[in-house]
């Protein structure tokens, strides 16, 4: 009896043991974004005055070139007030340090009609120096930070580099090759070894004959605060917002209206960072690279993505050849719209690992409707992690044939029920999977808890408009209900604030949508040095957030605010008392 008492005891133990069994792998997704200190601006302009138009009537491109001249190499600003403006060509930012600013996605537009050219609405590019290269001497580790190369003589300490391969075997498409790889910062050099500030997330074998090419990225680009429209179908991929080769540069609170290949591509890129922003419809949904809202390709590495809206897309976010350790987080995508054959218009991927080896990606706290893993270009590679994401229509789904192998699935929910929605459909081997809930059922069975809450966000860091209160933490997946919970994309998407300059949501309650508002005047606005203060009501909570939406002040009424310390640019002024809440854009120049 004693002995039957103890196999028993031993098998429960051994079969807690066994729901306990998961493990993750991680890579350095915290450090995915933009993670340099904004330069201060010396000059801020308005196009207006260098010959803009914001009517609509006239085309404004010499007058973004005067502007642009203008700035003389100062680190700047472009404003561009309330109205609308048309483009005939591209507009090319050939230094660093810029930003263009608008008054608001909804008061400021960018009407791009170039004639069918094929080119970009926006292009950021850096240069390559195809002269100072250095072959691998050495094996990169994966998760080390340094190898031996042939010659390190080419390069100095804060030079970036792109790691790059001899991929053939690797990469479906030839378009891919030499994509496996990363866009790196070199921390230090002692003779021919070289260490870098990221670590390698893939081992970089002498048989793939390893090489590091520097480039000369474009770096500070900010674009914010504005609408940005193609109003013509191209022939072929052109997109709003180009970043080739470019680092440090952030797009925030911008809505991009129909595009043919992307809204933002990113290519080569690193500490690239999209938030805020309202992407949706395109020209044409087929085949070929159309109707894209973010995408992360050519060994594009550390970028993120957070807090965006997305609709009626093809693909709302997609990651291909060799894009690796980026980050997408926290957005929501509905309306995914394809035409592609007999399969339902709605049925498009719209979170996708298209191919071409896309690698040791992070997709978490998303709300989507369909995610997939296609084998459009072939396999992705390994470790691409799916985390405490909701996909509300078709699900999620593999392609094999050939099929993708050690994935990573934890926390996840598929809601969709009825016909062919909520899928759950894995291909290929070494996956990892843990504690997702598949139409209400635990799949797989008798798991531990999850007890990781993100895996980018450190300690106490929250996703950008987190609001304590409003938002579970973690968003989605255990310990909450079922189908519970939402992110701030979501809830700025419920009202009706579909890009948004500041946090909105952490002043905007969604039960506080009754409120009046106040008898409110600031001036002058624009403003120099002092700015003014009237209102009829006793405030008790008084803010102002900077364009990214940073907290700079936290106070009751003021009757002024002396300004003479904050840089030129888009602020937002929060005031709210009893029954009433207003808030309003000053500007500083």
């Amino acid at each position: 009896m004693k002995l039957l008492q103890l196999l028993f005891i031993l098998c429960i133990w051994s079969c807690e043991l066994l729901a306990q069994a998961y493990s993750i792998r991680t890579f350095n997704w915290k450090d995915a974004g933009y993670k340099s200190n904004a330069p201060i601006p010396t000059l801020s302009l308005n196009i207006m005055n260098y010959g803009g138009n914001n009517t609509n009537s006239t085309a404004n491109n010499v007058a973004f070139t005067a502007a642009l001249t203008a700035l003389n190499g100062s680190t700047g600003v472009i404003y561009f007030p309330k109205g609308i403006y048309n483009f005939t060509a591209a507009l090319s930012i050939n230094r660093d340090s810029i930003t263009l600013a608008g008054a608001g996605y909804d008061s400021t537009q960018l009407r791009f009609n170039m004639n069918g050219a094929i080119n970009n609405c926006i292009n950021i590019n850096g240069t390559q120096v195809n002269t100072d290269t250095s072959s691998f001497s050495s094996p990169g580790l994966i998760d080390s930070n340094w190898v031996q190369v042939l010659n390190s003589s080419p390069f100095q300490i804060g030079d970036w580099v792109h790691l790059t391969t001899t991929d053939n075997a690797i990469m479906f498409s030839s378009w891919a090759y030499g994509s496996l790889g990363q866009i790196m910062q070199i921390k230090n050099i002692a003779g021919n070894t070289i260490s870098f500030h990221s670590p390698f997330r893939y081992s970089y074998g002498l048989a793939l004959k390893p090489k590091i090419r520097k480039i000369i990225p474009r770096k500070e680009i900010i674009i914010n605060c504005l609408k940005i429209v193609r109003e013509e179908s191209t022939a072929s991929q052109t997109s709003l917002i180009s970043f080739d080769k470019a680092v440090n540069c952030k797009v925030h609170g911008v809505e991009g209206d129909s595009t043919n290949f992307a809204h933002i591509e990113l290519n080569k890129c690193c500490h690239v960072e999209i938030s805020n922003c309202w992407f949706h419809h395109a020209h044409a949904y087929g085949g070929n690279g159309q109707g894209y809202g973010i995408t992360f390709q050519y060994s594009t590495s550390e970028c993120k993505a957070e807090n965006n809206i997305f609709n009626h897309l093809r693909h709302s976010i997609l990651f291909q050849a060799g894009a690796n350790g980026n980050v997408c987080g926290y957005n929501y995508s509905f309306d995914p719209y394809w035409t592609q054959g007999i399969f339902p218009t709605n049925s498009a991927g719209d979170i996708v690992m298209h191919g071409n080896f896309p690698f040791a990606n992070l997709c978490e706290g998303n709300i989507n409707q369909h995610t997939v893993l296609d084998n459009s270009h072939a396999n992705s590679g390994p470790y691409n992690t799916f985390f405490r994401n909701r996909s509300e229509l078709y699900g999620l789904f593999m392609n094999n044939s050939p099929a993708t192998d050690s994935a990573q699935f934890l926390g996840l929910e598929v809601t969709g029920t009825g016909g062919f929605l909520g899928q759950y459909v894995l291909a290929g081997n070494g996956h990892v999977q843990h504690a997702n809930m598949v139409q209400g059922v635990l799949t797989p069975t008798n798991p531990a808890p999850l007890t990781e809450n993100s895996l980018y966000l450190m300690g106490n860091e929250r996703p950008l408009c987190f609001t304590p209160g409003l938002h579970n933490w973690p968003v989605i997946g255990q310990p909450n209900p079922y189908n519970s919970g939402s992110n701030a994309a979501r809830d700025r998407y419920s009202l009706g604030r579909m890009a948004s300059c500041a946090c909105t949501n952490l002043i905007t309650r969604l039960e506080d949508e009754f409120k009046k508002q106040a008898e409110f005047h600031l001036y002058p606005n624009p403003a120099k040095d002092i700015l003014h203060i009237k209102c009829d009501h006793k405030i008790e909570t008084f803010r102002v957030y900077n364009a990214e939406g940073k907290l700079l002040l936290n106070s009751t009424y003021l009757s002024e605010i002396n300004l003479s310390a904050w840089p030129k640019g888009l602020y937002l002024l929060h005031a709210a008392g009893k029954n009433f809440s207003h808030t309003q854009k000053f500007w500083i120049n």
